[in-house]
């Protein structure tokens, strides 16, 4: 019979070097995940507001199409409902997103128009988020370990740092970006589209308490909080496991346990426990576990030294 302890080490164990591992992954210089995030942020949340077609944008646009370094790939992948990815340009198949961006990658690179130079994910940090892609677990466009390793990423303080003068420098990039893509008017006012952009996007940058907040990225006292809440829940599913095979170990609470739940022999108890384990799982019964674990330590050490027996 493996111990629950053992268990849960062994898995922490494969958990880290997994993560570890996907880490050090190699990543190109231009991110297709992140770019995958920008470009989706600019056509759903900036150009239908505004009312423009992407294509009408002036050649000088960083943001026009013909410029996107990945464009033409992602134009030449589809999501069947079967929840595969399809290269159109040999019909193969692949079971993420994840692959299909490596094939794309290998095979067909001679793809790309020369002129097609802006990497869409150098503008992650001036849309003030992370540059970590956020799928769900099942989506299809991340593996389970990526997807994993982004969240705990995301969630475990990986919030962008920032300086106010960093963050000036930036807004004046998007500023600059703004005026490239909706000139000034003749008589040198701003057009319409150029203030809504300003509101939209570079105005929404700021630096609060150190960390990095624009049009993409939560506010920060949010990611301090769901951090915190993650942190405080993995300590106690560990504090619980751990006490738990405390508690069902010959130890000081030998006695504590027995009197606590009134068993006459300790086979009774690890007997049930067995049962419930493998009827309910063994991480959930040893929580619930440890917490009469907790209070029977609290008893027993409530008692003079000289009645402890």
């Amino acid at each position: 019979h493996i111990s629950p302890l053992f268990a849960a080490m062994a898995i922490l164990f494969l958990s880290v070097l997994a993560l570890v591992l996907f880490a050090f992954e190699a990543k190109g210089d231009c991110p297709r995940d992140n770019s995958r995030r920008v470009r989706s942020f600019f056509m759903t949340d900036v150009f239908p507001v505004l009312s423009t077609n992407p294509l009408d944008l002036p050649a000088s646009c960083p943001l026009h199409p013909m410029h996107d370094k990945y464009i033409a790939h992602e134009d030449n992948k589809h999501y069947d409902h079967n929840g595969e990815w399809k290269c159109k340009y040999c019909n193969k198949r692949f079971v993420n997103e994840k692959y299909i961006d490596r094939h794309l990658e290998r095979m067909h690179s001679d793809m790309l128009p020369e002129n097609a130079t802006v990497c869409l994910s150098d503008y992650s940090k001036m849309l003030g988020f992370q540059p970590i892609q956020d799928e769900s677990l099942f989506s299809g466009r991340v593996s389970p370990a990526q997807s994993i390793y982004n969240k705990l990423k995301k969630s475990f303080g990986a919030m962008e740092k920032c300086s106010p003068s960093e963050v000036k420098q930036l807004i004046q990039q998007c500023r600059d970006i703004s005026e490239s893509c909706f000139p000034s008017l003749d008589n040198g006012d701003r057009s319409p589209n150029q203030l809504k952009f300003n509101s939209l996007v570079c105005n929404n940058l700021k630096c609060v308490n150190g960390i990095l907040k624009g049009g993409l990225h939560r506010d920060p006292e949010q990611d301090v909080f769901v951090s915190t809440m993650l942190r405080i829940m993995c300590v106690i599913i560990l504090v619980g496991v751990v006490a738990t095979q405390v508690f069902l170990s010959d130890s000081i609470f030998h006695h504590a346990r027995r009197q606590f739940f009134n068993i006459k022999r300790d086979e009774d108890y690890l007997r049930k426990y067995n049962t419930n384990s493998e009827k309910y799982g063994w991480l959930v019964v040893g929580l619930v576990d440890s917490f009469y674990a907790a209070k029977a330590a609290v008893l027993y050490y409530m008692k003079p030294a000289d009645k402890r027996r």
